[in-house]
Parts: structure tokens; sequence; C-alpha cells
């Protein structure tokens, strides 16, 4: 694993512990200084593990700190202090929500995938059979090799941005909001394909979403953050069935139902 940038206090590290949970966080604090204001604290003390070839969903609402643990996982931000231990020697990946954010708009996606392996080391004879391949598996074929991101329905661009994330064959996956500007018909697909996915290997997802209806669909676990902190963790269906925290009753409350119109609660 490379090492993720991190600040004195944050220290990353990989692990080759057969049976170990792929990824474990321990104590993850982010704070970003504000000026002429006080610091804003992001995460506090958070902490949770994944095991290999499972789905954790980070749950809470928007400010809650789930994107900034994700981008802290993914290398992307430096954590204020914290572990966070990858028991694996293959690499962290991130499938973003606005796929353009990893698609080049200037490269068809073939070349782009083609660009990836090359740069890692990739030899040309087995590139084209690797992009082939990768495009199989995310439901897309030759002929999208050659169109450039603009030309692609939404739902066909994020399953180009998972072939990309797939393509250094990542120990996890980390999937921040990565169905929710798709219509409820291509969230489904895509839903799908995540799932086969994981079937048919042993990649891990950390799956970033404000969506109770869709993190019940694909975790197994379930951690909710609330003002940078965990209030709730444990199974996903004893979470979202039994909860325990008044903060991740509210969410599931929140969530519209038959018969609901604003200003009229519904019963559950």
């Amino acid at each position: 694993m490379s090492a993720l940038p991190r600040d004195e206090d944050c220290t990353v590290s990989p692990a080759g512990i057969d049976g170990a949970p792929v990824l474990e966080v321990r104590g993850l604090s982010k704070t970003f200084p504000v000026r002429r204001a006080p610091s804003h604290v992001a995460l506090r003390d958070v902490s949770f593990s994944i095991a290999r070839g499972t789905c954790l969903a980070l749950v809470g609402e928007s400010g809650s700190g789930k994107t900034t643990a994700a981008r802290i996982i993914a290398g992307l931000e430096r954590a204020t202090s914290g572990t966070v231990v990858l028991n694996a020697a293959r690499r962290v990946q991130m499938v973003f929500q606005d796929p353009y954010g990893s698609l080049d708009p200037r490269q068809t996606i073939g070349a782009g995938l083609h660009e990836l392996l090359s740069l890692h080391g990739v030899r040309r004879r087995e590139r084209a059979e690797r992009v082939t391949k990768l495009l199989h598996d995310v439901g897309l074929d030759e002929r999208h090799a050659g169109q450039r991101p603009k030309s692609l329905s939404g739902g066909q661009r994020q399953r180009a941005a998972i072939a990309r994330a797939l393509a250094l064959e990542p120990a996890l996956l980390i999937l921040d909001e990565a169905v929710s500007a798709l219509d409820v018909s291509v969230q489904a697909q895509v839903l799908n394909l995540l799932a086969d996915i994981r079937e048919r290997s042993d990649i891990s997802y950390l799956f970033v979403s404000h969506d109770l209806a869709v993190v019940r669909q694909v975790s197994d676990t379930c951690v909710v953050l609330q003002h940078g902190r965990v209030v709730e963790q444990g199974p996903t269906a004893d979470v979202l069935d039994r909860p325990e925290q008044p903060y991740t009753r509210a969410l599931i409350d929140a969530i519209p139902r038959p018969g609901w119109r604003p200003g009229r609660r519904t019963d559950r």
C-alpha cells in the first residue's frame, strides 16, 4: 500500500494479517482551520473496521463527516490524528458521485484505461485484453471504449468510472454517494452491478450515503455519524430496524413513505 498523506499525529500503515479486517480505522480525528473563526472539527475519535469481502456504510446528514472520513482513507485528505490500517497489499480506490471527477473528458474511455494500466506497468500486449475485460465486467463493451464521457449516459459514465477504479484490483473500493445522482432504474442497475462484482471477488466496499433505503440494500454493517462522532454502529438490519439512538431514529423517520407530504408526519 502506498503511504497516505498525513499530519504528524496520524499514522497509516499496511499489514498482511490473514483473517484480519481489510480496513481498521482507529481514533480518526480531523480539524479544519478557519480564518478569523474557531476551527471546524469534522471528525472526533472515529473508529470502525471493514471485514474482508463485506460492505460497510457510513451514513449521516450533510456535514456529519462521512465524506471527510472517506477522503482521509483514500489519501485525499490528511487526518489530524488517528490510525488507518489497510490489511492488504493492494490499493484503495474511490468512485465519486460525479464521474467527471475521475474521467478525463478529452479521452475516450478505452484510452483512459490504457493510459492508467500503462502508468502502472502493464505490458502493451496485456492492456487491450485487460481493458476489454474491465468494460465487460461493468456492463459496457468495445463500442463504449471509443467514446468520450460526454457521449455516454449518466449510468454508463458511472460504470466507466467503476471500471477505472477496478483497473488496479483494489482491496477496498470507496463509493462516495456513487448512485445518488442516478435515476431510480439506473441506480438499481448500478447497485446490482456492485453486488455482482463483490460476489465474484473478495473486494470490500466503504459505501458513503445519505439514502437509508440504498444502505439497507447494499451494506452488511452500518456506522452512523453525527457532527463527526460515531453515535451508533452495528449490523445494518439491527441499526435500521432497532435503532438505539434518537439521531438514528430521526434519520429513519425522515424517509418519505406512502401518504407522506411536507409538513405532515406519518406513522412508522
